[in-house]
């Protein structure tokens, strides 16, 4: 396993965009530590089946882009 010096190093980004309906797209993972194409592909699928909360500006839902999740 990992101990704690390692896991503090380990930083993996999540960006994508969430529809006017609470749907994820354009999802981007980025690592700061080599992970493996089967872990990115897990996470953007769990990201792309998960539901948001819309974005609302101006009183108005509109999509939202550039999220990040860290």
């Amino acid at each position: 396993g990992l101990n704690k010096k390692n896991k503090a190093n380990h930083s993996i980004n999540i960006l994508f965009s969430v529809s006017e309906t609470g749907s994820v797209s354009n999802v981007n993972v980025e690592s700061s530590n080599s992970i493996s194409q089967q872990q990115i592909d897990k996470i953007k699928k769990l990201m792309e089946e998960s539901k948001w909360y819309p974005a609302v500006k101006n009183g108005k839902i509109v999509e939202y882009r550039k999220v990040k999740l860290k």
